[in-house]
């Protein structure tokens, strides 16, 4: 293995390794998600305030 093994994909808190083949595809129920319980908000742009040609 590597001697220098940090996580650089997941926190630090994160437990399992999602880059393994055995990682499940959905990922596991976490119980600390920093992003909440719906994750983050969507980027939608604001078409009431896009000029329309």
């Amino acid at each position: 293995g590597h001697p220098d093994l940090r996580r650089i994909y997941m926190w630090e808190g994160f437990e399992g390794f999602p880059q393994r083949k055995d990682f499940p595809l959905r990922g596991y129920k976490d119980t600390l998600n920093p992003f909440g319980a719906e994750g983050p908000p969507p980027t939608q742009p604001d078409l009431a305030t896009k000029d329309i040609p």
